[in-house]
């Protein structure tokens, strides 16, 4: 949300298949938020579970808050929805998951931020093993372990003709 006088204060409501008020609303929030940039400070991010499953028709409802007097204020807001989720491949279900994985306050409409509590993949000492007995299949890896172990004889050379 971009609002065109910053700072601008005001509630945002958010209703299931009816319009929002103060006390039945699905989730409500007041902006602006604490944050160094604009965009940090006017973005609302909305977990699924604030959602409650409800999929549908929801409406906004956008309200100043103005000082005691005050009747009207002209301003333009301007709403961008975006729809972002956290995933990550569960390999011991075999399907994807959102568990211990959400969206970060850093989301933005180019780019999606995350904080995730999986790996990002499971290592196993057998499937660890199973990899190094296959690595000879793939010349890149064979090649980058062959300079490897050729830097170091050449630096226990060079060590040893220096003592």
């Amino acid at each position: 949300m971009v609002p065109s006088n910053d700072p601008l204060p005001f509630k945002i409501l958010l209703g299931y298949m009816d319009f929002p008020t103060e006390t039945n609303n699905v989730a409500m929030t007041e902006m602006p938020h604490d944050g160094a940039t604009q965009e940090e400070r006017y973005t609302w991010l909305l977990d699924p579970k604030d959602l409650k499953g409800n999929t549908g028709v929801h409406y906004l409802v956008v309200r100043p808050i103005v000082g005691p007097g005050i009747k009207s204020i002209n301003a333009t807001l301007s709403i961008t929805p975006i729809s972002a989720a956290c995933r990550f491949w569960d390999e011991s279900k075999l399907d994807w998951s959102t568990n211990g994985c959400k969206s970060a306050s850093a989301t933005t409409s180019p780019s999606l931020g995350a904080l995730s509590l999986s790996l990002p993949t499971s290592l196993t000492r057998p499937r660890t093993a199973e990899l190094f007995a296959t690595f000879a299949e793939n010349p890149l890896v064979v090649s980058f372990v062959a300079s490897l172990f050729g830097a170091y004889l050449l630096v226990v050379l060079w060590a040893r003709r220096k003592t």
